[in-house]
């Protein structure tokens, strides 16, 4: 099922987060003419292309993409020198210079790494931890204090659950664990990082540069700059780990104490809950169905991811309260997909599915009612699947008809999505009402991937 923004890698979020910032603010690329340049940034003439570029990066080579535009980049001086601008050479200033300073700070990491598993090895637990402790704070600016400090909260929140560490010295790594995540002394982002850990979920590192400057209408770049390291939340289960860290009961009452506290910064409530549901005893001592409707919606979203992996807990009615407690469409979708699966039983669920299934394509403005709409379709498929309906096949055989005649820009046409699940999970009874749409269809590309499934049900 394709959806409306398909979900990417944090990568390539980065990445088109910094091609916009290296926009410049004008259109025009072209070289300044001499009565425009100023003399604090005096540019030499563009160089040929075999000529070196500032240091750290180098400037277009014969073969090199043009763009046909031109850029500043910075000297070791301080001057600049302009050259022309290609793919490349853009490519080398962004996701390059990105690269290069994600890689600086995993190598800090595993430096430090190394040091705290010999010394763990050489002197035991209590030394190692002696190496950790002083770092459970909030990091400098630098991003080798960074590295440092998140290197500790991790190698920290895994020996307090070590099964090899003697149990009173681990309770008194606990101890500081807990006080490090309740501490407001401590930089949020640096908490939630641990309280990710915690959960299984460790986040991933991305890397941000400098706001773009520009020179007489020609963008500036320094080959040099120093990008800053950042921590992302792991949306895609790269790296996610199913070993319990949760364990010390000093660390579940801190989870508890952030969880309950109404004024914690950033979504710590919601990070909290999550590790919280590691633990199933944990779990048992709170409403799930309460936190769902919890002012914050991350918290919301949270509880109701708990709750779908009991979903025949979550009565239809409470299903649809929640589903309209916020007019989000991102919380729709979390909600729908969550907890949706029972509540199809329900006469009520044929008002939602006509209100909310796709009707006609939205703009892009509109993209995240778009992707909860997908999931609608998503989820109806799903469930036809299991049950076939005969209601829920009648729905989306008439809406069929009205999906065919427009052009879906954003989402994908709904008359492919049916196609493909029908397709892939052979429900041949979708064949006749697919077959008389495909003259409908507004996109020769529609045409052809609902041939395609119309082909793979005919064998």
């Amino acid at each position: 099922m394709r959806r409306a923004l398909p979900i990417g890698t944090a990568a390539v979020l980065i990445l088109v987060g910094i091609w916009i910032r290296s926009r410049p603010s004008t259109p025009d690329r072209r070289p300044p003419a001499a009565s425009d340049r100023g003399h604090d940034h005096p540019p030499s003439p563009a160089p040929p292309p075999s000529a070196p570029g500032a240091a750290g990066v180098e400037a277009p080579s014969a073969g090199e993409r043009k763009t046909g535009g031109y850029i500043r980049l910075r000297r070791p001086d301080g001057s600049y020198e302009v050259v022309e601008e290609t793919v490349e050479l853009m490519s080398r200033l962004t996701s390059g210079l990105m690269a290069k300073a994600v890689a600086r700070f995993e190598s800090v990491r595993s430096e430090f790494r190394a040091r705290v598993r010999r010394t763990l090895k050489d002197e035991g637990p209590a030394a190692a931890w002696g190496l950790l402790k002083p770092l459970l704070r909030s990091p400098e600016r630098s991003n080798d204090d960074k590295a440092f400090v998140y290197e500790a909260v991790t190698l920290a929140i895994q020996l307090q659950a070590a099964r090899d560490v003697p149990e009173p010295v681990r309770r008194g790594f606990g101890a500081d664990v807990a006080e490090f995540l309740t501490s407001d002394a401590a930089h949020a982002w640096i908490r939630r990082a641990a309280l990710e850990i915690l959960a299984g979920q460790p986040p991933v590192a991305g890397a941000a540069g400098p706001n773009q400057l520009v020179i007489d209408g020609l963008p500036a770049h320094d080959p040099e700059a120093i990008w800053d390291v950042f921590l992302l939340p792991n949306r895609s289960g790269m790296g996610a780990s199913d070993a319990v860290l949760l364990q010390d009961p000093a660390v579940v009452d801190a989870c508890l104490r952030l969880l309950r506290a109404p004024d914690a910064p950033l979504d710590l409530r919601a990070t909290a809950l999550t590790a919280l549901g590691t633990r199933p005893d944990a779990l048992e001592k709170l409403d799930l169905l309460a936190l769902a409707r919890d002012p914050e919606p991350e918290v919301g979203i949270a509880a109701a991811r708990l709750l779908a992996r009991t979903p025949d807990r979550v009565p239809p009615k409470e299903f649809f309260a929640l589903l309209d407690a916020r007019d989000d469409p991102r919380w729709k979708s979390d909600v729908f997909e969550a907890l949706a699966g029972p509540a199809f039983a329900s006469p009520d669920m044929t008002a939602v599915l006509m209100r909310d299934l796709p009707s006609r394509p939205v703009p892009f403005a509109e993209a995240a009612q778009s992707c909860y709409r997908s999931v609608v379709l998503d989820g109806a498929l799903q469930r036809y699947g299991v049950s076939k309906d005969r209601g829920l096949f009648d729905l989306l055989c008439a809406s069929i008809p009205s999906w065919a005649g427009f052009q879906w820009d954003v989402e994908g046409s709904p008359v492919v999505a049916v196609a493909e699940h029908a397709a892939r999970h052979r429900l041949k009874e979708f064949a006749a009402p697919l077959r008389a749409s495909l003259p409908a269809l507004a996109s020769a590309d529609d045409r052809q991937h609902v041939q395609e499934a119309l082909d793979l049900l005919s064998r």
